[in-house]
């Protein structure tokens, strides 16, 4: 938090700074409502834990959310998880998706630009036998729903930076924090 102000003390784009602190205000109820996921982060959980692999796509600054859940997942419940980029993972590691495998995919859309791309691999999973379980905003919701498994709803929030709740959540339903 405190490099976040500095950067922005330090900004010459008064109106991003605006924008900034604008979002920062809205954050404490965009995570409160997210907590109020606890029943459905649960029951993914569960049957997560159930499986032999767990693998996590993102693409842009979700990417980075799904590395670290990845590596959480790894250390803390000594589980085999995968991360990938969204882009990537039809280029070879589609392959590890097994039928009836649940996959973690994040996607807080920035730009309408990128939804096709994200309904691309989403197909791609489906047809392997995959479910996926697609993390995005409401606003996205309905355009990636075809072929979601499971949907969960996260609010908008710091300008499209849903993954660190997604991260926050995922680490409090599987007990690590």
């Amino acid at each position: 938090m405190c490099i976040l102000l500095l950067t922005l003390e330090i900004s010459e784009n008064k109106q991003r700074v605006s924008a900034v602190l604008e979002a920062l205000k809205t954050a404490p109820a965009a995570m409160e409502e997210s907590l109020n996921l606890e029943e459905q982060m649960i029951k993914i959980s569960n049957e997560i834990a159930q499986q032999q692999q767990v693998l996590i796509c993102g693409r842009g600054a979700n990417y980075s959310v799904a590395r670290e859940a990845s590596i959480k997942l790894k250390t803390l419940c000594y589980m085999h998880a995968e991360s990938f980029h969204e882009g990537e993972l039809k280029h070879g590691p589609i392959a590890l998706v097994e039928d009836g495998e649940k996959i973690i995919f994040l996607a807080t859309i920035s730009s309408l630009g990128r939804v096709e791309d994200y309904r691309s691999t989403l197909g791609q999973i489906a047809a392997r036998g995959g479910f996926p379980i697609v993390m995005t905003d409401h606003d996205n919701a309905p355009l990636l729903d075809f072929f979601a498994d499971e949907i969960i709803l996260l609010p908008k929030v710091l300008l499209g930076r849903t993954g660190t709740i997604f991260l926050i959540l995922l680490l409090k339903k599987v007990r690590l924090i």
